[in-house]
């Protein structure tokens, strides 16, 4: 699905984005402070168009939207890709 990174100095709070977007089937990068994931963000910002950031507090189900909502956004603003979706 897609490539999200989750910035967090907290190990907890970084586990449960984890499992609850892993679950969903999403791809993760995990920064534990805020030096290296501005770092991080601007490389896949730049390889792979990022979108968007989120900040806490959220509730896994609006954590899940707003991924949802953005992959929406980027699907419908971006040329079809050949083989897209297919893992090809």
């Amino acid at each position: 699905m897609a490539n999200i990174l989750i910035v967090d100095d907290d190990p907890a709070v970084q586990l449960t984005i984890r499992l609850i977007l892993e679950r969903a089937g999403h791809h993760l990068s995990i920064a534990g402070d805020g030096r290296t994931g501005l770092v991080d963000f601007l490389k896949m910002a730049t390889k792979l168009d990022a979108v968007a950031s989120r900040q806490k507090p959220f509730r896994p189900d609006a954590l899940l939207a707003a991924v949802d909502s953005c992959l929406g956004s980027a699907q419908s603003s971006s040329p079809p890709q050949p083989n897209a979706g297919c893992g090809c």
